[in-house]
């Protein structure tokens, strides 16, 4: 029993590993889908307003701190 318990914990060690590696250097040969010729695709926000500030920002913060 120990003798085969040690062959299939190998086994899985050595299956883990090659999973792993696969993941990190090929990761769409395991999602099965093609890679994309064209590239990424960049969504980008519309302008905001002028003079509004996004929600959370700190640059009022930030120039009022500003030495000149």
């Amino acid at each position: 029993m120990k003798r085969i318990w040690s062959l299939f914990s190998q086994w899985v060690t050595v299956l883990l590993a090659i999973w792993f590696v696969v993941a990190t250097l090929q990761p769409e040969w395991l999602r099965g889908t093609q890679a994309s010729l064209t590239g990424m695709t960049l969504l980008q926000a519309p302008p905001a307003a002028s003079g509004s500030r996004p929600v959370g920002s700190l640059s009022a913060r930030a120039k009022h701190r500003q030495p000149w």
